[in-house]
């Protein structure tokens, strides 16, 4: 049930871009059909796993660690 509601609201999207966008929505939608590919997010869950651990590391973190407490 979920996924038919994914697949509805994808099917939605691809018709209603190329209305709101003319002669070059046809590229548009092949864009979002291949980034939507089983493929494409298996690597973009890899990137953010990657990029969540990296900023959860001491190299990637934006604040100074603290001192270390006497």
């Amino acid at each position: 049930m979920i996924e038919e509601q994914r697949a509805g609201a994808l099917q939605a999207l691809v018709m209603v871009v190329p209305t709101l966008l003319g002669d070059q929505g046809e590229a548009l939608t092949e864009f979002i059909a291949e980034l939507l590919s089983p493929v494409w997010l298996l690597l973009l869950s890899i990137v953010l796993l990657l990029t969540i651990q990296f900023l959860s590391s001491d190299t990637g973190s934006f604040v100074p660690p603290s001192p270390p407490a006497n």
